[in-house]
């Protein structure tokens, strides 16, 4: 077993004295676009530093999309010339 894999196992101790390893998701490719999409989308928030001073999740749903369609336009956008 790798270091790699030692870490992606943490032991759970069950009811009794036998212990059973529960793998970790390990990062992958997808997982580090999607949290780059969402530094950048948080990045590119703007008012109340990115944060939702609204507790209706309707407001907070809009809001999501909107900073969404607005990192996603931002990065579609074609360089200019």
């Amino acid at each position: 077993m790798t270091s790699v894999e030692r870490t992606a196992y943490r032991v759970f101790p069950p009811l009794g004295d036998d212990a059973c390893a529960v793998p970790l998701p390990l990062p992958t490719a997808v997982t580090n676009k999607v949290e780059g999409f969402n530094g950048f989308s948080g990045w590119l928030r703007f008012g109340n530093n990115g944060v939702i001073a609204d507790n209706g999740p309707a407001e907070q749903e809009k809001m999501i999309k909107f900073t969404s369609l607005l990192a996603s336009c931002v990065i579609l956008q074609p360089p200019s010339t």
